[in-house]
């Protein structure tokens, strides 16, 4: 089975809390991959719930986490992230099929930030050497009021959420299944004004290919 993006779901937090619910994709069962793209205004540490494992955090007036797990089916997203003090928070969370996550967890780059219309996620370069890797491409972006309008050329399903207001936040996120790569380096979104953003890059191994039969004629 290739690997592939099943299902999504989007929320936001439009009120500043320290305990934020994320609404998880539909028909998420045991054995899937979930992996979580979390946005908050200003600087906070975060700590996911669920044994949701972080794999990069970025901050820049916002902050951007990212974590994953293999789901066991019985996940509520209810009080999924704590933050260090009340804010408001955009998120996008996927459900994955076809990884190899078992053998080798997701990957992601070590995060990039600016402050302009063009959230640019850095580059990344797996350690499984080439791969069809999907790809995914995430910014964040101070004040709920702006929006990501585009993705990175050649990425597809593009998803952009805000909380609203000037004291929050956004977040854009978009996927690519490459093809014998060994490395990514994401174009940029496009936000419809300037803003203080961070932007990172995911990778996560396709399972691997199975073995050939082997058919003896006597």
């Amino acid at each position: 089975m290739a690997i592939s993006v099943v299902t999504t779901a989007s929320s936001a937090e439009t009120t500043n809390v320290s305990s934020h619910d994320l609404t998880l994709p539909a028909g998420l069962t045991s054995g899937d991959l979930l992996v979580g793209v979390f946005v908050c205004d200003a600087a906070e540490g975060v700590t996911w719930a669920e044994s949701m494992v972080s794999i990069t955090h970025v901050t820049n007036g916002m902050t951007l986490d990212i974590a994953y797990k293999i789901a066991t089916g019985s996940e509520s997203g209810t009080g999924l992230v704590t933050t260090t003090s009340n804010e408001n928070s955009s998120h996008v969370m996927y459900r994955i099929n076809g990884d190899d996550t078992a053998s080798n967890v997701p990957e992601s780059s070590t995060g990039a930030t600016g402050s302009s219309t063009t959230p640019d996620p850095d580059s990344i370069t797996p350690g499984g050497g080439a791969d069809d890797y999907l790809w995914i491409a995430c910014a964040g972006h101070n004040d709920g009021r702006s929006n990501i309008t585009t993705e990175p050329s050649g990425y597809s399903s593009v998803i952009a959420i805000n909380s609203g207001g000037a004291q929050g936040c956004g977040i854009g996120v978009a996927h690519l299944l490459g093809s014998a790569d060994t490395s990514e380096d994401p174009g940029t979104f496009t936000l419809d004004t300037t803003e203080l953003w961070g932007a990172a890059t995911i990778a996560i191994y396709p399972a691997a290919a199975a073995a050939p039969r082997r058919i003896f004629v006597m």
